[in-house]
Formats: C-alpha cells, structure tokens, sequence
C-alpha cells in the first residue's frame, strides 16, 4: 500500500500542471449527513431506456497510461461518465427550480483504498488531472463511508462525497436523483442558504398516535396534490388541521420544521429535477409512502412531508422560496400562501377520508412490536454494560451492513442496525455476526454502541457475544464508569 500511495503521489504531482480548470472556495466546516433512505418503490417513465455502456472519446495521455491509472479503484470511464450525467442533469434545470445553479463539486471515493475522482480540481491542489478527470488518494482522516453520501469539506472546497458502490449499482434514473438530492444538501449548507444545519429529534414519532396523525396529514397532502381549485383547499385545511392537533399534543414543532426543511426540500428537489409527469410523481410519492408503513417514522416522515408542501407551494403565485430557513414552518407557508385563516379541530376533520381505519389498526400492530423491541434493547443497552466507540477518540468510521435499522423510543438513539455489521476505523476492525449496533445521536456527541455481554480480552483482541474486535497499535480499552471505551493510548 506504501508503494502504492507513493507512486500515486509522484503521478500527482507529474500530472498536476495538466489541471487548469477553477474551483470554488468552500469553508472549514464539516457536515456528515446520514442518507437513510428505505427502500422506495421505483416508478420509471415507461420511455427511458436502460443506461448504456460509455465509451470514453479520448484515450489518456499515452504517457502516465502504464504506471498509475490502471491502478487506480475508480474506473475512469465511470467517473466520466458520471459527471458527465451529473453535469447534464444541472444544465438541464439552468437554475429555474431554485434561482441558482447546481454545479456542485462532486467525489467518487473508493473507500477500501481511498481513491478518489473529482469533477473539478480543489482549490489546495490536491487532485490532478488526467483525461478530463481529476484522481487523487485522499487522506487518512478523510471520513470515507461504504454505502453513505456525506457533504464534507476538504482541499479548499465543499465537496458531495459519493461511494463508488453507490455510482456503481445504480440505474441512470437512480444517480439523477441521488445528484438532484445532495446537491441540494450542499447548498443547504452554503452560508448564503440554511448556512448549517441545527440539530433535531423526532422521538415522538415513535408513539402510536404521532405516526397515526403523521400518515393522515401525508395521504391528505396526496390527495391535495391530486385535487384542484376549491377541492384542494379544502383537502390542504384538513391536511393542515391535523398537522396543528399533533403539533400541540406532543410539543413538536421545532424538530418536526427542521427535518422537513431539511430533507423535505431535498427529497422536492430530487423529484422536481428528474420527473417528467404528475403520474410519474405520484407514483413515486405513493410508493414512498407504501415502504414506510412498517418503518420508524422518526427520520424518515419529513422527507415526504416536506416535499408535498413544498410541491404544493411550487403551484401558487408566491415566493415561497425567499428567505427559507432550517426553522422555516412549511405549512404556514402554504396555509398563507393560499390564504387560509381558520383551521378545523380534529373532530371536524373526517379522517376516514384518508385511511383512518387502516391506519389504526396497522399502528396497533406497531406498538406491540415496538414495545418488543423496546424491552430488548433496553436490556442490551441500558440495563448491562457496553462497549462504546466515540468519534471524538476514534475519529470517523465506516460500515458495511447485511441487515436491517430500526428506532426505538429512547432518547439519542439515532438508529439500531441488527444483522451482520463490518465497522472499520483507524482504531481497528469491529466483526458484528447476527447481533445489534446502536449509532447514539446525530450532529452531536456521536458515538456507536454493542452489547458488553461475554466480553473477553486477548491482547489487541476483544470479543462479546456476538462481535469480535481488532484494535490497531496504539488503541486500547479502557473502563468508562460502568462501561467500556475505546480509546488512543496515552
């Protein structure tokens, strides 16, 4: 790897004068975001035919071809294409939907060997070019993720940071819209935009009655988007009236604004960029909300939420867009905007109109689930010791999962993957087999959690019952209260 890495270099700085293209200066703040998605059920127009293979129009300069690219994880001609398909997806919309271009610095990054391909050369020269496409070996403390895009600043720049599995699995309808939605986070965190973003909780969306409003308040915004003229203020007013009882039963304002400004604009963006009809819209719209009836609600409701409002926004007179903030209150921004002064009390609101009936019965179901796994969890995790890795000691990390997430009502529990789990980090590897990682919090105090049942030391080694752990020279394990942590050596 050495070698490797040292051959790399030499062809960086051989190829570096080859890069004349400018670049955009970014700041010194690091954002990682989480894209966690569930599974949508994909709609696509029935015209758009399978992505075909790109052959790349010039050959490389004969001169670096034998020594450094061959060697390189990242396919030139993937990553050419890609920015080729990324570049025409930002052309195509000209800056219509939001006012500004959305030209983003873009990285392919390999994170088994931390190559790297880029759209443009960063500002400190750290990438060079090579046949229209600039490579480079990113750092060590470059936080690199298998299967997770993050916004992350480095080299001078802002950069969306995308793994090259993600490119490499993806349908060219799939990468329009996964472009389409992180370029918006990375305007988001742009100082002229949201600039940064402000942590927030949803834990409430956990309990029966908030996922029972929450997917009302959804199907009534569908059925507003379907609907037109009187019919649809109508159904907006019902929308907007349970959106109210809910947000005055569980206090939850704030957090529920911050995730649909947040990933709500992001998710109205990716569509709004790459459909082409209201059916195929729809059709995505109702098959996100078809893949989330058993999922927790808590990260994942502002995306569709979020979205309709502002679909609906987009179809008034108004500028709705000015002044957005990550505090911004989306549906007081459609109920202004279609000049709605009285809401409904909830008992006026006919809510078998919008599924009531099923939906109950489904969050029945739900509850007892959760109350399972509650009690699970919380004697893995909050009734026995763990085992804690903090970014804080070990830096960043990245996983590979076989498995499934869930959430449960406990506070600063961000996510709960169960299944076969690879996390790998400077501190070492940790081997999960048929077991539970906790991630605790988000922004802030980040830090992944296993079970100390069985633990067992061997020198660098440590095992419990259903993990094992390699720790790399110059980490150990240190007692943390009635706990366990890996920490550097001193």
């Amino acid at each position: 790897m050495k070698k490797l890495l040292l051959a790399a270099s030499i062809f960086l700085l051989l190829a570096a004068a080859s890069c004349g293209r400018e670049a955009q200066e970014g700041n010194n703040n690091e954002y990682i975001h989480e894209y966690i998605h569930a599974p949508q059920q994909e709609y696509e127009p029935p015209q758009e035919a399978p992505p075909q293979e790109y052959e790349p129009q010039e050959s490389p300069p004969a001169e670096y071809t034998p020594l450094i690219l061959p060697q390189f994880s990242v396919p030139m001609d993937v990553a050419e294409r890609y920015f080729s398909q990324a570049q025409a997806l930002f052309d195509e919309d000209g800056g219509a939907l939001w006012g500004f271009p959305f030209h983003v610095p873009i990285i392919i990054a390999d994170p088994t060997t931390r190559h790297a391909a880029a759209n443009r050369p960063d500002p400190e020269g750290f990438f060079a070019c090579y046949g229209g496409v600039d490579f480079g070996v990113l750092p060590e403390d470059f936080s690199l993720f298998a299967v997770v895009t993050v916004i992350h600043d480095f080299g001078g720049e802002r950069w969306v940071v995308v793994p090259l599995d993600t490119v490499m699995r993806s349908s060219l309808a799939e990468r329009r819209r996964h472009i389409a939605h992180y370029a918006m986070h990375w305007h988001q965190h742009c100082p002229d935009f949201f600039g940064g973003v402000i942590g927030f909780a949803n834990t409430h969306m956990n309990e029966k009655q908030a996922r029972i409003s929450i997917r009302l308040e959804i199907n009534a915004l569908i059925g507003a988007f379907r609907a037109t003229g009187e019919a649809r203020r109508n159904t907006v007013i019902d929308a907007l009236s349970i959106r109210a009882a809910r947000r005055q039963q569980f206090d939850s304002a704030v957090d529920e604004n911050r995730l649909e400004t947040l990933e709500g604009l992001a998710q109205f963006t990716e569509w709004a960029m790459t459909t082409t009809s209201q059916a195929q819209l729809l059709g995505l719209m109702e098959g996100f909300t078809n893949s989330v009836r058993y999922a927790g609600l808590e990260r994942m409701f502002g995306y569709l939420s979020g979205a309709m409002y502002a679909f609906l926004l987009k179809e008034t007179d108004k500028a709705w867009t000015e002044n957005l903030t990550i505090d911004t209150d989306l549906g007081q921004l459609l109920k202004e905007a279609m000049g709605i002064d009285e809401l409904r009390p909830l008992n006026e609101v006919n809510l078998t109109r919008y599924g009531y009936t099923e939906i109950a019965a489904e969050e029945y179901v739900w509850a007892a689930t959760q109350a399972a796994l509650l009690a699970q969890i919380t004697t893995l995790f909050i009734d026995n010791p763990t085992l804690q890795l903090h970014e804080e000691d070990i830096g960043e990390t990245r996983a590979s999962i076989s498995g499934h997430f869930f959430t449960v009502a406990i506070p600063n529990f961000n996510s709960i993957w169960q299944g076969d789990i690879e996390i790998v980090g400077s501190f070492g590897q940790l081997n999960v087999r048929n077991g539970h990682v906790v991630s605790h919090g988000f922004l802030y105090d980040r830090f992944l959690m296993v079970t100390a049942q069985g633990l067992e030391v061997d020198g660098s080694r440590i095992s419990g019952n259903t993990w094992t752990m390699t720790l790399n020279e110059g980490y150990m394990l240190l007692p943390d209260g009635d706990n366990f942590r890996i920490v550097r050596e001193l």
